[in-house]
This record gives structure tokens, sequence and C-alpha cells, in this order.
């Protein structure tokens, strides 16, 4: 009896050094499901926080930050007003604010020329106090003597009060979808969640934006729309990005201290850069458990693998090995009668 104990006690030992040694590949094959894709309308709502807490901007805001030689607003938001929306043609305008790059800035006429993404030019003047007209267009979407205002969708270094917190960041919506959240599903280890949230095991086609605020002003760095289903390694945005829907806009405030900046593909392919900074992210779209069929590159590969062999996690593996091992013996000695017992310490006596 304790020949077989002790046999199965190294059986167990050298099926953990195996384990140890040979790191295999746990990804289980599926076929992703593609929920569906979309693409952003706009950069805002106008019910998000930008509209509802901040003023729009006006020609003499704009004289005032070239007079302070205070950096122009990088991105713009055109929100038509109730006074000229019957001058809109397009479904995708009417209502819906239109993401804008500011242009030029003509303090002499008084006009500003922004672009819109996916349309053309668009120039315009102040009409009254925040209410612009434009004068010229390229864009099918807006015509000429559309009345505007225009907002600076540059993010401040801190979050409004209203923003909520998701898994210690702050976040808020930017823009809401247009397909409503689905009735209430169990996720996992996240509880109950709308069915057409992303899960855990899923992966996401992303629209993004990400600003560094590391000098007191937050400034663009980056900004990518990717094709390729990433699996969810958001690291500090994953639990807000879990409760958003296609076609939602949300803005994460990470600080200079979050520990896990993962950001979508695992590292070393991404990884947000150290200190404060805010993405902007929209979900276009999402691919059930794709995580099962991601590919890793061969560089995630090497330093997977390099993990794997790393002392630590060979010394933890180890002392779990010999946890099983001694609680395995422990058992045995347990539930041995007490016969075999002093047969067993009288051979230890012998052979000492």
């Amino acid at each position: 009896m304790a020949r077989r104990a002790l046999r199965f006690a190294l059986l167990t030992w050298l099926l953990g050094a195996c384990w140890i040694h040979v790191p295999g590949d746990r990804h289980r094959p599926r076929t992703p499901k593609v929920v569906r894709q979309s693409r952003p309308t706009g950069a805002i709502s106008d019910q998000c926080y930008l509209v509802k807490e901040s003023p729009a901007l006006s020609k003499s805001e704009l004289h005032e930050r070239l007079a302070l030689r205070k950096p122009l607003p990088e991105r713009l938001a055109l929100v038509p007003s109730h006074q000229g929306r019957s001058t809109l043609v397009s479904t995708r305008a009417a209502g819906a604010p239109q993401d804008a790059r500011l242009l030029n800035f003509n303090a002499a006429g008084q006009t500003v020329e922004v672009s819109l993404f996916d349309c053309g030019t668009v120039q315009m003047l102040e009409k009254h106090s925040s209410l612009w007209r434009v004068l010229l267009s390229d864009c099918d979407a807006v015509l000429p003597g559309t009345l505007v205002q225009i907002y600076d969708t540059t993010p401040r270094v801190e979050a409004p009060e209203s923003a909520d917190v998701a898994g210690g960041v702050k976040t808020t919506v930017l823009q809401e979808s247009e397909s409503a959240r689905a009735a209430v599903t169990w996720n996992g280890m996240n509880g109950f969640s709308p069915s057409n949230c992303p899960r855990e095991a899923d992966g996401v086609h992303v629209a993004w934006r990400l600003w560094n605020c590391a000098q007191g002003a937050c400034s663009l760095l980056h900004e990518e729309e990717d094709d390729k289903a990433l699996v969810c390694e958001f690291g500090s945005l994953k639990k807000g990005i879990l409760t958003m829907v296609v076609g939602e806009t949300r803005r994460f405030w990470i600080p200079w201290d979050a520990p896990d900046r993962r950001f979508g593909r695992p590292v070393p392919e991404r990884a947000l850069p150290a200190g404060d900074l805010v993405v902007d992210l929209t979900v276009l779209g999402i691919e059930r458990e794709a995580v099962f069929d991601y590919k890793l590159s061969e560089e995630t590969l090497k330093l997977v693998n390099a993990r794997e062999r790393s002392l630590p996690v060979l010394a933890s593996r180890a002392v779990g090995v010999g946890i099983q091992v001694f609680a395995w013996a422990m058992v045995y000695l347990h539930y041995l009668p007490p016969q075999d017992l002093d047969n067993m310490v009288g051979f230890s006596d012998t052979v000492l």
C-alpha cells in the first residue's frame, strides 16, 4: 500500500514537471460569431457632457486663445441648431453632430474653416454669439445657410463630475448607440449584462483616439480604426467596454498610476504609454468567443514562452506540485492501518 502511494505521488510530480516545462496551447478552436458592425456617425451626442456642461465655442473665445497663445482646439463637433435643422438634407446629419477638424481661423475675416470626416470642408461665419452660419460647403450633408454650434471635443485632464467609475477608471458616454440594449443574460464572472454587450471571451472591432494629458492639457497622440478582431486585453478599460454596445462611444480617463495598461492585443503588440491619458473608444463590432480563435504573433509567443519558463513561474508551480504531493501523503497516512504504519516505521529504522 505504501509503495502504491509512493508511486502515485511520483507520477503526480512527473506530470507536474511536464506541465511546467511544456506550456501548451489552451485555446480551443471556435468559429467566431459576428454580432454586427457599424461605423461611428459623429464625435459626440447632443446629450453628452460636452454639450450639457460646457458652452459652445464663439468667435471671442477663439480670439482670446490666440491672444493668450493657447492652442486652438484640435477636434470639434458641429451640432446642428434647432433653427437650422430644416436645411440638412442627410438623415446621417439630421440632428447628429458632425466630427470635424479645425483647418483655419481667419481672425481678420472672422470665419472658421473645418474639415468634416468622410465628407468635405465647411466654411462658417458667426451669426451671433456661439451660433455659426455655413457660408461654403463641399459636403452634401450640410448645405450653405445651415446654423450650427461648435463644441471643443478635446478632453480636459480632469473627468467631469457626472462621469461613472468602471474598474477604477472614470468614463462617460460621448455618443449613444442607435441600437438599444437587449435583454439581460448571464455573463459569467461579470454577472448579468445585456446580451448584445461584449463578454469575457469575445473580441471587438474598435475605433479609438488616444490623448496625452501629462502636461496639464490634452493633445492628440494617435487615432486608429482597427478592422481586426481584438481579444479583450483592455486592462483598466475592460469593465467599461463590457457594458458597451455596437455603435457606442465612450471616453476613458486613464491615470498615470493605472497598473494594467494593456490595450487591445496581448503585449508586447499593444499597450498604453505611461502618464495621464484619455481614450475615446467606439465599438464597431463584436465577435463571440474570438479569444479561442485568436492567433498570437511570433513576438508574443516568444514573450509568453519566456514568461512560462521564468524562475518565479517555475518556482510557484513546483511549490504547487509539492503541496499536492504532501496533501496526498497526509491523506494516505491518515487512512493507513496501524499495522502497516508500524511496519513502515520499523522499515525506516532498519534502513537508518
